[in-house]
């Protein structure tokens, strides 16, 4: 996970060894993001990565907490299949 700051965005990655189709589980829950947050679903090497970038601290650690949540549950339910 990788963090930076740059003109006055916070911006932060998670990388997974989750396939790249688990976007599609969770691009939905995107629908009414906070005016001014962004989040991009990426693939990159057939890994998942999503990318948050938001002004305000606590939107985006409130946002990355969630996604973190969703990606534990997407993570078990993908491996016990």
């Amino acid at each position: 996970m990788a963090g930076s700051v740059g003109a006055n965005k916070i911006v932060v990655e998670v990388e997974t060894d989750l396939p790249c189709d688990i976007s599609l589980a969770l691009a939905p829950d995107d629908v009414d993001a906070p005016e001014g947050l962004e989040i991009r679903h990426q693939c990159r090497d057939g890994r998942y990565i999503v990318t948050i970038v938001h002004d305000d601290v606590m939107t985006l650690k409130n946002t990355l907490d969630e996604i973190l949540r969703s990606l534990k549950v997407v993570g078990e339910v993908a491996r016990s299949l």
